[in-house]
């Protein structure tokens, strides 16, 4: 009776080393797996990070100097989106030295963008609002002028 349980319990323990293999088996692949998509998804996001700051980049250059002959030609340009709402920051521009339609086209990328940069890593910020700046024409050059609430 003694060789059968000892036999019976012999046999329970080799079943249960197996499963516990198998489960320790499942659970490095699940954590490598895991490690994987964490990596995938952080290169996704410096990728991301990466062409935000190259849009900027372009945006600021596409702008450029802007110089205009009148206050018609200055324009304000909302850029960005930020996670409680409200723009990034506003910039002047001026249609004289600017292709606008090549402008908005970058800007329109750069939102989406930071639309999705925001939704996929949770970004959470302050949720200040930042006043649109009074734009102004002088000397020549279009200028956004911050203002202040009181």
């Amino acid at each position: 009776m003694v060789t059968k349980l000892s036999q019976g319990f012999v046999a329970l323990c080799c079943a249960l080393m197996m499963f516990g293999c198998v489960d320790a088996e499942q659970a490095a692949s699940t954590d490598e797996v895991m490690a994987t998509t964490e990596d995938a998804e952080l290169d996704i996001a410096q990728q991301r990070i990466a062409r935000l700051t190259e849009l900027d980049l372009h945006i600021r250059r596409t702008v450029g100097i802007p110089r205009a002959g009148e206050m018609s030609q200055c324009k304000l340009l909302k850029v960005g989106v930020r996670a409680c709402g409200g723009p990034e920051y506003y910039m002047a521009y001026s249609t004289l030295v600017t292709d606008e339609a090549a402008l908005l086209d970058l800007v329109e990328e750069y939102n989406q963008l930071r639309r999705e940069h925001i939704r996929e890593t949770n970004e959470v910020s302050t949720c200040d609002m930042i006043p649109p700046p009074k734009l102004v024409f002088e000397e020549g050059m279009c200028r956004a002028v911050a203002t202040s609430y009181m």
